[in-house]
């Protein structure tokens, strides 16, 4: 007669041996699902569809320059500094463009030699849009509040943001008498401006 071992749950040595081989099988099997999750989760969190940048995607890695995210502080698409990051996507341009930030020109945006450049309010509206920083046409005069944040940013900032020693034109009109909003990006100082005063200077930004 031939003894049958009991039934103690473990089996015999070979079909154990065999279990250990099928879990480790498993486990490889899982970590390996689990890496491809966590690839897929990557690739999903770099990549952005909708708003942030007008519904362009976003490039896993890629600098705030050329397509990533950015902060404040970083050399923008336009080859000018992000002043301002927002939390959500804010409306910009027409129909349902949105855009997270706002970009100024660099200093000597207008010629190499010159920082900005000084003229009457619409003749430095023509100049803000005439800008082509970093090849990009989309440039313009600040609001009144995008200058202020502009300013803060260069209160704030730990770093040099080189401007002219004056004062800087807004988009913002004041009155009917034709008097608009400009700002010394010096020392904040607020003032209404008459549209032929000549010697407000131009610092063109951008939404992205």
């Amino acid at each position: 007669m031939t003894d049958t071992p009991p039934d103690t749950g473990m089996g015999p040595e070979t079909p154990a041996t065999s279990t250990r081989s099928n879990r480790r099988t498993r486990r490889l099997a899982i970590i390996g699902a689990l890496a491809l999750v966590l690839v897929a989760g990557a690739v999903l969190v770099g990549v952005k569809t909708t708003g942030g940048r007008s519904g362009a995607t976003y490039t896993v890695g890629a600098t705030c320059a050329n397509g990533g995210t950015c902060v404040v502080g970083d050399v923008g698409p336009g080859t000018g500094i992000v002043f301002y990051a927002a939390s959500s996507d804010f409306a910009c341009g027409t129909g349902t463009t949105t855009c997270r930030y706002l970009e100024a020109a660099p200093y000597g945006w207008y010629t190499t030699n010159t920082a900005d450049k000084a003229a009457i309010w619409d003749v430095a509206t023509s100049m803000a849009a005439g800008c082509s920083s970093g090849g990009k046409t989309d440039w313009r005069l600040p609001t009144d509040v995008e200058l202020n944040s502009l300013w803060l940013y260069i209160k704030t900032a730990n770093t040099t943001v080189k401007v002219s020693p004056k004062v800087y034109w807004s988009s913002t009109v004041e009155d009917p008498n034709s008097y608009y909003h400009s700002q010394d990006l010096r020392n904040g100082t607020q003032y209404f401006m008459d549209y032929y005063n000549v010697n407000d200077f131009v610092r063109p930004v951008r939404a992205f």
